[in-house]
């Protein structure tokens, strides 16, 4: 097997694991719950959907410089992930062993943020390890497959998730849960370590402090208009997310339905986002990132529109299929169009800008969304559905005029 085609299989099972370790603590469906039946501050509750995103995103933007002088990503990338995966262990201990309301809500919070901040210190390095592994033509169907394998394992941790509290209800549950995320994340770990580098350097950036580079940074989003147009409509579409922690408490409310019926949300999620990794892997490699990022928002805003009118399992299933689809979608197109307009001069630096405005706007919009929520309770919802329709119109609309990388102009 070539180099290539063997690194692509590498991180996709890799990928895997690591996404359906994830799935036992889904933070879209699963946490925003959890955290709010321990009665933890609405704002948490909200910010559940992004925690890993803000501490994997929230440190790029200061480490970019020490990633851009490595001619090597692999060390760094092993350290780091160490440390990402064992957090989850670390929770899975307290909530088994600790049954302080307290502590289990610091560990329910902690360990997606502290794992996130331990990825988010190499996350620019983790995007150039695949760019030097996987050529550009392979690259949609990498993400899109990293997410199918994930999905499948995901599926299968639906029914855990559902049987797990069925029989442990309450934190010894959600111990167990963190403890199943725990051991996909291990075994995501190994074989991560199995992915080999190419032997020659990387290009190394200049060795600018960071001060240097944050002061270039308005100076590369004036130049770069493609660039500055996909940052517009990130920043607007992380307005969005207001709506993501409620949908499956709304779903629980509207239902009347018991706790593990958040594991049959989890289960057709992840059969959506089977479905949609295949589309967008498909699509991506033969069209670009730009057609799967706009098709993923279409399937999101479908959701914000109908989910204030359905009150039956059934359509809730069906919405929750939707949003595995759009979300991941989205996703596959987002990184294969990121690292398509990239250059590969400077590329530490503008992802950690992408990643910083990125989780900004996602802070916004859960903050928006929390605010709401604690004023209004399920009042809330239906606002909350229309703030997202909103934001993912615009963010459409600013897409439009942006030419695929892969078009000749």
């Amino acid at each position: 097997m070539d180099p290539d085609r063997r690194n692509w299989w590498g991180h996709v099972i890799e990928g895997g694991f690591f996404m359906g370790g994830l799935a036992m603590v889904n933070a879209q469906t699963l946490l925003p719950s959890v955290v709010q039946g321990l009665r933890g501050p609405e704002w948490l509750v909200a910010m559940m959907p992004i925690l890993m995103s803000v501490g994997l995103l929230g440190p790029c933007i200061f480490t970019a410089h020490l990633v851009g002088s490595l001619t090597h990503f692999r060390p760094m990338l092993l350290w780091t992930g160490f440390f990402q995966r064992v957090t989850y262990l670390a929770a899975a201990l307290v909530l088994l062993f600790i049954p302080d309301p307290l502590w289990c809500l610091i560990a329910i919070a902690g360990a997606p943020l502290l794992s996130g901040v331990f990825g988010g210190i190499s996350l620019t390095g983790w995007m150039q390890f695949i760019a030097r592994t996987v050529s550009s033509g392979m690259r949609s169907s990498l993400f899109a497959w990293r997410i199918i394998v994930g999905s499948l394992l995901g599926v299968a941790g639906g029914w855990v998730v559902q049987s797990t509290l069925a029989a442990h209800p309450g934190m010894r549950g959600y111990g167990l849960l963190h403890l199943w995320a725990f051991l996909g994340l291990a075994v995501s770990y190994t074989l991560f370590a199995t992915i080999r580098e190419p032997d020659e350097a990387a290009h190394r950036e200049p060795e600018n402090g960071l001060w240097e580079n944050l002061r270039a940074m308005p100076r590369v989003l004036t130049t770069n208009g493609r660039l500055l147009r996909l940052l517009a409509s990130i920043l607007v579409f992380g307005l969005s997310g207001a709506l993501i922690p409620y949908l499956a408490i709304h779903a629980r409310y509207s239902c009347g339905a018991p706790e593990s019926f958040l594991g049959g949300l989890v289960g057709w999620q992840m059969a959506g986002t089977i479905a949609g990794g295949f589309a967008a892997g498909w699509v991506g490699d033969r069209h670009g990132g730009k057609l799967p990022l706009q098709i993923g928002r279409l399937f999101l805003l479908t959701i914000s529109v109908f989910s204030p009118f359905v009150s039956s399992p059934a359509a809730w299933y069906l919405l929750f299929l939707l949003f595995g689809m759009g979300f991941h979608v989205c996703q596959v197109g987002y990184s294969t169009l990121q690292l398509d307009i990239l250059p590969k001069h400077g590329r530490a630096n503008l992802l950690a800008i992408m990643n910083t405005i990125q989780v900004l706007s996602g802070i916004l919009g859960a903050l928006i969304g929390g605010a709401c929520w604690k004023a209004c309770g399920e009042g809330a919802f239906v606002w909350l559905a229309a703030l997202g329709a909103t934001s993912l119109v615009v963010s459409i609309i600013i897409l439009i005029p942006l030419v695929e990388p892969r078009e000749r102009v």
